[in-house]
């Protein structure tokens, strides 16, 4: 692993966060990098250090089962910085909070206190998404609504009620909105990665959000050949597989394209910045992240498709934090 330009001295906070969407495969991804010798991940998981301000989360936590949450907030400095105390010398710190992306004021203060961080977006279609989200909830007890589509619609009550970002199914999605906060961060070093979506209307409505936060004609988005360093920063990948959610697999007897003939080919592509230096990794008709989120329900599903997931998966951050 090549070493990372990060300011010498900065040793209280990390040197890049994992964001992006509850529900997406942050968490796998955090246990799978805490692997690496070189890396060093914060044993909490989603301290949510920066979406505070120097006080206990009180404000918008009146959801069912908000306020227990809260608790679990590591919101004083002092404890945040002590989750890197055992961070071996010369390593790379990360954390793992999605709701930094949704957060604008978390934008704000990782700027102002860690403006050299590298952050990693890890995202999923919007749909799938907020699906199952509402189904963890559900499951969990908390979700009092059985229909899906009428917690939908409940949202703009529910936020004006103080419910807790976990609760905003539909607004954690609004990915574009969010990134384009965040464009500053990829001109500085940032980097997305996407996959799970399937299609051509999906992969058309794809790009044209993206186009609204790196315009085409700037940062033009091109086929991304596996000979590109991407693929061979710790694995050697020959080729991207397809892969379908586990739900898909199941329902179909074993099917990997799911929308058939519309999603019979995995495209990769990427937008790079006027260095070369690659910024947007998008990878469609291809469910990458159920490799990782996925991977304890199906001895079968895990033997076919997670390794597999790992290898991408890894590839990609590693660049992402050497480049």
């Amino acid at each position: 692993m090549q070493s990372v330009g990060f300011i010498v001295g900065r040793m209280a906070f990390p040197d890049f966060f994992l964001v992006g969407a509850p529900k997406a495969g942050t968490s796998a991804l955090h246990a799978a990098l805490a692997q690496h010798p070189q890396l060093y991940l914060s044993p909490v998981k989603e301290p949510k250090y920066f979406l505070c301000d120097g006080a206990p989360p009180t404000a918008n936590q009146r959801g069912p089962g908000d306020a227990h949450s809260a608790q679990e907030w590591i919101w004083r400095r002092d404890r945040y910085e002590a989750l890197f105390d055992a961070a071996p010398p010369g390593s790379v710190r990360g954390e793992s909070t999605p709701f930094y992306l949704y957060d604008r004021d978390a934008h704000a203060r990782i700027a102002q206190r860690v403006p050299d961080a590298r952050i990693v977006a890890i995202v999923r279609d919007p749909v799938d998404r907020a699906y199952s989200n509402w189904m963890h909830l559900w499951s969990d007890g908390l979700e009092p609504e059985a229909d899906f589509a009428r917690a939908w619609a409940l949202e703009d009550e529910r936020i004006a009620s103080g419910y807790a970002p976990f609760w905003h199914y539909r607004r954690l999605g609004l990915y574009g909105e969010q990134i384009a906060s965040l464009r500053t961060y990829f001109q500085k070093g940032g980097f997305m990665f996407l996959a799970d979506s399937w299609g051509t209307q999906s992969e058309e409505q794809w790009e044209e959000e993206i186009s609204r936060v790196l315009p085409p004609a700037q940062y033009p988005l091109v086929q991304l050949p596996m000979t590109h360093s991407v693929w061979h920063t710790m694995f050697e990948l020959k080729e991207i597989p397809q892969m379908p959610s586990i739900q898909y697999w199941r329902r179909s007897g074993g099917d990997i394209s799911e929308r058939g003939a519309d999603s019979a080919i995995v495209e990769v592509r990427g937008i790079s910045d006027k260095y070369g230096r690659l910024m947007v990794l998008a990878i469609h008709n291809s469910d990458i992240p159920d490799g990782w989120e996925r991977e304890g329900e199906d001895p079968t599903y895990f033997n076919l498709f997670s390794p597999h997931a790992y290898t991408v998966a890894v590839d990609a951050v590693m660049y992402a934090m050497t480049h």
